[in-house]
């Protein structure tokens, strides 16, 4: 220890009681005690606790010499406490001189060269001697902590200090005798000084052994407990858990369980590499780069995955681990995710690193990182200019340095550091899945449980995860229901309170009865859509812009257009795309175009005059700049895409030159309206169509099949009863459309 140490002590005037030191912790005592002359500070009562040397004369003065200066400080509090009641000021009173009284003790007691009590130093020298004292407290300390050094490659100094650092919280009478130096002040130079005196290393090691790039606080062994500096030195540092750190004093420690359910071996795959065949850089990127990383050992391997919760995220870990031949280990979510007093990041972060250090011996393993959101959004501070990150550096090295290859995953990347994200190796979107993927999951999951309507049913709801729909299965295969009706109604009442609980629409409706009545030859256009759509096969892109009055079939064209190419089908209406935030409208038009890029969908933007309005009536800034994003999407998309309109007039002319063809959809005509009316009443076996209703029908000169829709679906409340019946409802609803379009008189000025 150094001389000048006792230059950057506050050494506290007093200390506890403490009860007696065990052989192993009696010579870090001596050490401290007699190398930091801390014996000079320490009360009797103190040493007489510590039982050294019970019959020490030394000992005997000691008491004595504690006694009397007891006695004088009491006098003195007597004679002051009288001179206040008597209205004298204290200090006009002869009293004793208290500092010279004890210096005259401690001369009576001390020799003048200040030497330490002779028992303390023959107590040192017979524990300095004593060759049968041994390196740790017991054989169970001794084995975990030679596990810990091998496996995070700690030097002894480290492994000392770890130690040190356990037993700080764990035992009260050391840190009765560390605590004499106020910490506060020394800082971290006295901290190391303490630790090199008692246990007999180099204070620039224990410093180095201390600092951030020590594999201690590197690995997450060791973290610190507060940024600002404590008076007390438990205060300072802890070991990641105190539960383990328990453990490791009292019973063996396997180090690959260490972190408890903290890390755990990931469940068998229940799905395979052909259930994610709408991800084909799956099998033809992410597998092969996993298994050359593992086989050559690669370092700072990282695949990041996202996507909406329930899409199969961490399914599709476990199926890539299975693939490779590896063994996937998830450090978990539940029980990691509480910072406590300590700092330097979350819970998880530090486990992770742990789980680095503890499976990087390892033949073949990866780690993964499930709803890692917590870990890139943690240590966030907002002020005035944004947001900004605490831990960003530290994350940025992390990811550089791993040596087992891990899979991290997430739901958004919205939060997220640009610099983290160019740091991952491979970036993989997994969206929800396309309709038919949807439907045999469905049928999977309930095992016949479910009737086909309502397997085509959550099939066609478009938000609607994978991990929902199994969940919601499981829990109504509990219920022993015995009538397929009731299996049915309850999946949906659960699984539509799910969808309402994350504002994410509502299940597809039954279908409706009016659809099993379909045919390109009920559609008034001056075009031919069936050698259209064989057009669109070939080349595998087209922009087109349907308009025309509403009803007259353009988003039903759309949708079996997307079904006779065998793509999905993406509908975003004006509701969906339209926010009140500033530049989110934007977003969501840029996602959309996006996701039907990615997905290789037909993608309907229904209304879409709403965004495509002359530019030159608009008033606001953002509605322009809506305008423009809209018009760069379909200038840069080369899939298909289909707008309609009811108001083409109203739209931009820039926008109008971006579509391949305008297509317009009018009312029917008369053989039209005769034929679509004919089919419906076969389909709704009404009987054959007289003559003369024929002609009611073809003199209506309005018609939509949207009309024959709406009355189609209206007889499911109150049947027809006859064709009669049935044009006599089209009429009616064709005149309700025109008493709608007359101008309206309008009230007040």
């Amino acid at each position: 220890m150094q001389t000048w140490i006792i230059h950057k002590m506050k050494l506290r005037t007093s200390l506890r009681a403490a009860p007696p030191f065990s052989d192993y912790y009696e010579l870090w005592a001596l050490r401290l005690l007699i190398e930091s002359r801390l014996w000079r500070y320490v009360t009797a009562q103190f040493i007489s606790a510590c039982s050294i040397c019970d019959d020490s004369p030394v000992l005997i003065r000691l008491n004595k010499y504690c006694e009397d200066l007891a006695d004088i400080e009491r006098r003195c509090r007597r004679r002051q406490n009288a001179a206040h009641h008597r209205g004298d000021d204290p200090e006009d009173l002869p009293l004793p001189d208290l500092h010279a009284a004890v210096r005259r003790l401690r001369a009576d007691i001390v020799p003048p060269e200040e030497q330490p009590p002779a028992f303390l130093t023959e107590a040192l020298e017979k524990a300095s001697n004593d060759r049968s004292r041994p390196e740790w407290p017991n054989r169970q300390v001794a084995a975990n902590l030679t596990a810990l050094q091998k496996t995070f490659g700690l030097s002894g100094c480290e492994t000392k200090l770890l130690f040190w650092i356990i037993w700080l919280r764990q035992d009260t009478d050391i840190r009765n005798l560390i605590n004499a130096f106020d910490f506060s002040k020394g800082g971290l130079e006295l901290y190391a000084d303490v630790f090199a005196c008692a246990c007999e290393e180099s204070g620039d090691e224990a410093l180095r052994a201390l600092s951030g790039d020590g594999r201690l606080f590197s690995s997450g062994l060791v973290c610190t407990v507060r940024n600002r500096a404590p008076a007390d030195a438990e205060d300072w540092f802890c070991f990641f858990d105190p539960v383990v750190a328990a453990s490791l004093l009292t019973r063996p420690i396997d180090v690959r369980n260490l972190l408890g359910d903290s890390l755990r071996a990931a469940p068998a795959a229940k799905l395979a590499l052909g259930d994610f065949r709408r991800l084909p850089e799956t099998e033809t990127i992410i597998l092969p780069y996993l298994r050359k990383a593992l086989d050559t050992r690669r370092p700072g391997v990282n695949v990041l995955v996202y996507g909406p919760p329930g899409t199969g995220k961490t399914e599709l870990s476990r199926v890539l681990a299975a693939e490779i031949g590896a063994e996937a280990w998830e450090v978990a979510v539940s029980g990691a995710d509480n910072d406590n007093e300590q700092s330097g990041g979350p819970d998880r972060l530090r486990y992770w690193r742990l789980a680095d250090r503890i499976l990087r011996g390892t033949e073949r393993s990866i780690l993964v990182m499930d709803e890692s959101e917590d870990v890139f959004n943690s240590s966030i501070t907002f002020g005035n200019q944004g947001y900004a990150r605490r831990n960003k550096g530290e994350i940025n090295a992390l990811l550089e340095e791993n040596a087992v290859p891990t899979i991290w995953i997430t739901n958004s990347l919205s939060m997220m550091d640009p610099a983290m994200l160019w740091r991952f190796d491979v970036i993989l979107e997994v969206p929800l899945p396309d309709e038919d993927e949807k439907i045999k999951i469905v049928r999977n999951a309930s095992e016949g449980m479910l009737s086909d309507e309502a397997c085509r049913r959550l099939a066609k709801t478009e938000k609607l995860a994978p991990a929902v729909i199994t969940r919601t299965v499981s829990v109504v295969r509990e219920l022993d229901l015995t009538e397929e009706a009731e299996r049915d109604e309850k999946t949906l009442q659960l699984i539509a309170s799910q969808l309402r609980a994350q504002q994410l629409g509502r299940i597809a409706p039954p279908e409706k009865p009016s659809s099993t009545v379909y045919s390109v030859d009920y559609l008034c256009t001056g075009t031919d859509l069936t050698r259209l759509a064989e057009g669109i096969r070939k080349t595998g892109q087209a922009r087109l812009c349907l308009y025309g009055p509403p009803g007259t079939g353009k988003s039903a064209w759309a949708a079996k257009l997307a079904e006779t190419l065998g793509r999905p089908l993406i509908v975003r209406t004006a509701s969906s795309l339209l926010s009140c935030w500033v530049g989110e409208t934007e977003a969501r038009i840029a996602e959309a175009f996006a996701e039907a890029a990615r997905t290789e969908a037909v993608l309907l933007i229904d209304e879409a005059d709403s965004f495509l309005q002359a530019r030159s009536g608009s008033r606001q800034s953002w509605e322009i700049t809506q305008v423009n994003e809209m018009l760069t999407q379909i200038e840069a998309f080369d899939g298909i895409f289909i707008a309609t309109t009811n108001l083409i007039d109203t739209m931009d002319e820039a926008s109008l030159r971006r579509f391949d063809m305008k297509i317009r959809f009018d009312v029917l005509d008369a053989p039209q309206a005769r034929a679509l009316f004919c089919a419906h009443a076969d389909a709704l076996g009404i009987g054959k169509p007289e003559d003369a209703v024929l002609s009611r029908v073809a003199a209506i000169g309005s018609l939509t099949p949207g009309n024959f829709a709406s009355v189609v679906r209206r007889a499911t409340l109150l049947p027809i009863r006859d064709p009669a019946d049935f044009a006599g409802r089209l009429e009616d609803d064709c005149r309700l459309k025109k008493d709608k379009g007359r101008p309206q008189r309008r009230i007040g000025f």
